[in-house]
């Protein structure tokens, strides 16, 4: 049994294909194909139920896949320890990141980072709550950046900042600019919203429901802000946006159109999400720790208040 054979199992059982895990390999198919009946002679049993399209694993090779992931992350973690021992910030790191903060923070750190740590492939992909979730699990990806708390028993969560919501509203919202809000003055039914699957969609509607009923249904969904920004700016009700896009609006539409909360302002906490046992401990410092030298002040000089945080689950 080799690390390799290890490798090429869990490759076809996270793509369901042969010649797709050969790709992810690069590797040719046949190899992959050979090495891995070669584990399954050396075993006694069959890992992979061929006759079904896609592939899927058997009974049995659910547990030695499960077992694989396990092997192989050891395997990482050994050399994370020489790594780290040598003081050497290097390797490969797949970062997941919620769409609704990879808009404005990704611009805000990546290229620092890139400058930093040059012997980092840092890879990046936009995946909601969810998916990042089971991609921890599944180890497809190293890490993540979302909202939290998770409650998640297998992963941990290390808070970067925590951004306040602001609301968004057209000229006729009926508030002087600058003066703040209370949830009161949302009006559900003017509400405009995320789409189902962004965890911001439950956070908004977490702030109306202390309110007002959000069953009363919503004018319109959108899967980013930007849409749901010009819709406003046409004259389409309100929505909820994060500080950092508030940051991000020019300072006219910032003065005539953002709203504040007043105290205690609701926020969401925003962490870099691993699992407990995980390898590559030293990239997910580097990128935590660049993050948080890379946020606006606004943002930076609140980074550990907490205040009224509002959970990013359903429910």
């Amino acid at each position: 049994m080799t690390l390799t054979q290890l490798e090429y199992v869990v490759a076809v059982a996270e793509t369901r294909h042969f010649a797709r895990a050969s790709r992810k390999c690069f590797v040719s198919q046949p190899t992959l194909s050979v090495q891995v009946q070669k584990l399954e002679q050396q075993l006694g049993v069959m890992i992979f139920d061929r006759s079904r399209h896609p592939i899927v694993p058997t009974t049995v090779g659910e547990k030695i896949i499960s077992q694989a992931r396990k092997v192989i992350q050891e395997h990482k973690q050994i050399k994370e320890i020489v790594s780290a021992a040598k003081g050497v910030v290097e390797g490969h790191y797949r970062l997941g990141v919620i769409p609704t903060v990879a808009s404005n923070l990704i611009p805000l750190f990546f290229e620092p980072f890139q400058k930093r740590y040059p012997k980092v492939s840092l890879v990046l992909e936009e995946l909601i709550t969810e998916k990042i979730i089971q991609a921890l699990v599944d180890d497809e990806i190293d890490g993540a950046i979302a909202a939290t708390p998770l409650h998640q028993r297998d992963l941990d969560e290390l808070p970067l900042y925590y951004e306040d919501f602001y609301v968004y509203a057209s000229r006729n919202f009926g508030k002087k600019p600058g003066e703040k809000v209370s949830q009161s003055d949302i009006d559900a039914k003017e509400l405009l919203l995320m789409k189902d699957g962004h965890c911001f969609r439950h956070q908004a509607l977490k702030l109306c429901h202390r309110v007002q009923d959000p069953s009363q249904g919503v004018k319109y969904e959108s899967g980013n802000f930007q849409t749901l920004i010009k819709l406003v700016d046409s004259g389409c009700g309100m929505t909820l946006i994060p500080e950092l896009t508030a940051l991000s609006l020019d300072k006219t539409k910032f003065k005539s159109c953002v709203f504040q909360f007043k105290d205690p302002a609701p926020k969401r906490e925003i962490s870099l999400i691993t699992k407990r046992r995980y390898a590559k401990a030293s990239i997910a410092r580097a990128i935590s720790d660049t993050i948080r030298d890379s946020l606006p002040g606004d943002v930076k000089t609140k980074r550990n208040k907490k205040g009224l945080v509002i959970s990013p689950l359903s429910g």
